[in-house]
């Protein structure tokens, strides 16, 4: 009796555990380099997705599904001709430390090279010191529980879109102010877009933008 007692015991233990874990929100990081091998303090533009919720970019054609599989990150990217997150899907995945090129979640623009990690907190692999930081938000309570993804972008980063040959230079100077530098056809703008919980352009999700 004493040994099935303590089986019963094991077995609850075990089922409660991986309870937890099935349970527990998780992120799908993808850290940004420079070079093939994904070495070195990160550069460029990152993002942070969490797991679950359809994620979509007002004035971009797809929709997306982040999730995580044992140690794999898999993201299910749908079309513009479907409804948001619904129908037919492509799907990428990778094992966790696994370094990719030519990632993008934006028309035109591409990151060289990205870490992927999985995490169960969105500041687990930190974003660099004065990195220009876009948190995006479902609703606008703006709460942590409405986390969509970080988007983020290392000092002095030049984005270059290659849709409209402009390019868009981030900054983080003393005054702790985020700016961007945009240039098209040898014109350029520099903007303070500091931002705090701000409707997104069609008003169905909100963003914070500030320095790291």
């Amino acid at each position: 009796m004493k040994s099935l007692n303590i089986l019963i015991l094991v077995v609850f233990s075990i089922t409660c555990i991986a309870t937890t874990i099935n349970a527990q929100t998780l992120y799908v990081n993808f850290i940004p380099h420079d070079n093939p091998t994904c070495t070195g303090p990160p550069s460029g533009m990152g993002w942070i997705f969490v797991t679950g919720p359809c994620i979509f970019f007002p004035d971009q054609d797809n929709s997306y599904y982040f999730q995580v599989n044992a140690l794999r990150a898999g993201w299910k990217i749908f079309n513009e001709t479907e409804p948001l997150c619904k129908g037919n899907f492509t799907f990428g995945g990778y094992k966790n430390g696994t370094c990719i090129p030519n990632q993008s979640f934006i028309k035109g623009i591409e990151t060289p090279y990205s870490m992927i990690t999985i995490s169960d907190t969105p500041t687990k692999y930190a974003i660099p010191p004065n990195s220009v930081v876009m948190t995006r938000y479902a609703s606008k309570s703006c709460a942590k529980r409405e986390f969509q993804f970080n988007l983020y972008t290392t000092n002095g980063t030049v984005v270059t879109n290659t849709l409209n040959d402009s390019t868009e230079t981030f900054s983080c100077p003393s005054s702790g102010e985020p700016t961007v530098n945009y240039c098209q056809e040898n014109e350029c703008k520099t903007t303070e877009i500091s931002a705090t919980c701000a409707s997104d352009i069609d008003d169905s999700s909100y963003h914070s933008i500030f320095c790291s």
